[in-house]
C-alpha cells in the first residue's frame, strides 16, 4: 500500500497513481451529491461517489456546505427538468464559490 502525505498530514493516498495529483498541488474537496431520476442515475451516482472516496475526497449531504456539488439529473419530463434547475439554484445559493456540475440523461 502506498502512502503519500507531502501536502496533507491528516489524509493519506491509497493508490500509487494519486501521487501525480498531490505533486501537482491538488487538494481534497467536500463533495455533495443530489440524484434525480431512475435506477441508472442512482447507480452512476454511487459509482462516482466510490471513485471520489477512493481519491480521498469527503462526501457531505447536499444540504451542507460543500466545495463541489454534483447533480445527477433526469430530463425525461418537465417536472424532472424543474427539479434539476431547482437543485442547481439551491447549490449556487448555498455556496456561491463552489463548483456546480450537472450530469445525467437528456
Amino acid at each position: 500500500m502506498f502512502y503519500y502525505t507531502r501536502f496533507f498530514s491528516k489524509r493519506k493516498a491509497f493508490f500509487p497513481q494519486d501521487k501525480y495529483y498531490y505533486d501537482k498541488g491538488f487538494s481534497y474537496y467536500n463533495v455533495a451529491f443530489h440524484t434525480l431520476g431512475c435506477k441508472v442515475n442512482q447507480y452512476e451516482s454511487q459509482a462516482m461517489e466510490e471513485l471520489l472516496r477512493a481519491r480521498g475526497h469527503s462526501l457531505v449531504p447536499f444540504e451542507a456546505q460543500a466545495d463541489v456539488y454534483l447533480i445527477n439529473s433526469c430530463t425525461v419530463t418537465a417536472t424532472s427538468d424543474k427539479k434539476s434547475r431547482q437543485a442547481v439554484r439551491q447549490a449556487r445559493k448555498r455556496a456561491p464559490g463552489a463548483l456546480v456540475a450537472l450530469c445525467g440523461c437528456y
